[in-house]
């Protein structure tokens, strides 16, 4: 586990490890899984997938993976739930607390400490925000992939600089919380890529019906991704990005595809409408 949990700290490698071992005279077997935090280069997320039926990898390669996504998304909400209630509660109130020093009676020196202080503290609220809100969106649960899309980029490009569109198309969609998180992700993803190593100015989102599903497409006007990452051979952070992106797509039957444009590069995540017992 620990040469798992090292390469993916130095390398962001995701892994998914089963661990047998005795507990209370039974014998407990797990999954875990780890991979980097879709839009980071040096956040992780570690989560594990009780693992009962140790048959049901290979009897059904897809649901078991879609179960384990279920169960990362599960621990990013525990995560984003705890920072919004515990973390940036406290540090509300070390803000309040510092506060109250502000009209005291203070040297030059405990003037600048004070200040120091206040901006550092001012950051930590803002990264922790920023944080909980990557991890599990509000209003992805509440009102649906459109608008967290719709939501997210101008957020994005606030923060990147980048010059962001997102075109909804597909009309109203019927709430599938599964591709509506696969979706989301991909865009987190893909437009972390677009900032950082695609050196473009502009980028696109759409979301458009095909004829059996949605797809979700990401375009931008930078210099394009390498050919050996493209043909699935990357094995730096764009790479394993991609390979992340592509095995949340399959986990729901879809396809992701990456080509060069002429004018930049164009991701293509397509999920189909799932039956209703699927």
């Amino acid at each position: 586990m620990s040469e798992h949990v090292a390469a993916l700290c130095q390398h962001s490698t995701p892994f998914s490890q089963t661990l047998s071992f005795p507990l209370a005279g039974q014998d407990i077997r797990m999954v875990v899984h780890g991979e980097r935090l879709p839009g980071t280069e040096d956040l992780f997320i570690l989560s594990h997938l009780d693992d009962e039926d140790p048959e049901s990898e290979t009897a059904n390669p897809r649901r078991y993976h879609l179960s384990m996504l279920q169960a990362e998304e599960e621990e990013r909400k525990r995560i984003a739930r705890e920072l919004h209630d515990e973390t940036a509660q406290q540090l509300a109130l070390m803000q309040f607390n510092l506060m109250t020093l502000r009209n005291s009676d203070m040297s030059p020196q405990a003037s600048d400490a004070y200040q120091a202080m206040e901006i550092s503290l001012k950051a930590i609220q803002d990264q922790v925000r920023t944080l909980s809100y990557l991890l599990h969106p509000p209003e992805l649960a509440e009102d649906g992939i459109e608008a967290a899309l719709a939501h997210f980029p101008r957020g994005f490009a606030r923060r990147s600089g980048l010059q962001i569109e997102f075109r909804c198309l597909s009309g109203p969609i019927k709430r599938d919380p599964d591709m509506e998180i696969a979706f989301y992700r991909v865009a987190q993803e893909a437009l972390a890529n677009v900032y950082k190593h695609a050196n473009a100015s502009h980028a696109v989102v759409r979301l458009r019906r095909t004829q059996t599903g949605f797809a979700l497409e990401i375009e931008d006007d930078g210099r394009g991704v390498p050919e050996h990452i493209l043909n699935g051979q990357g094995r730096d952070i764009v790479g394993v990005g991609l390979s992340g992106m592509r095995e949340r797509v399959m986990a729901l039957a879809g396809q992701l595809e990456v080509r060069l444009t002429g004018t930049g590069t164009l991701v293509t995540a397509t999920i189909p409408r799932r039956r209703q017992c699927d």
